[in-house]
């Protein structure tokens, strides 16, 4: 399957790289690991991750506070985020452009 990832995906991943490599230089390096792991199964087994919000499904990286937002569109996997899990819900929510009722 096809892995588009979104400019503010990209933005997303560029920051979690730069605060990574500050808290001990090569960890950068090993989120990248993590990342392009993630991305190949999901490539490969798109529905693996279960879904977090609307139509938007998370694959969680191992070993990091962060998890890849997506959707599966047609025959492609569109990553729209890759956020850090410590942050409150409702704002990832508001992240992806899902707004809850009420």
């Amino acid at each position: 399957m096809e892995v588009t990832i979104l400019a503010g995906a990209e933005s997303d991943l560029w920051t979690a790289w730069v605060h990574y490599e500050n808290l001990n230089p090569g960890l950068g390096a090993k989120f990248d690991e993590a990342v392009l792991s993630g991305l190949q199964r999901l490539a490969r087994f798109p529905a693996s991750a279960p879904l977090y919000a609307g139509e938007f499904r998370r694959l969680l990286l191992l070993r990091f506070d962060h998890g890849i937002f997506y959707r599966i569109h047609g025959s492609r996997l569109v990553v729209a985020a890759v956020v850090d899990l410590r942050k409150n819900p409702d704002e990832i929510r508001r992240r992806l452009g899902i707004l809850d009722p009420g």
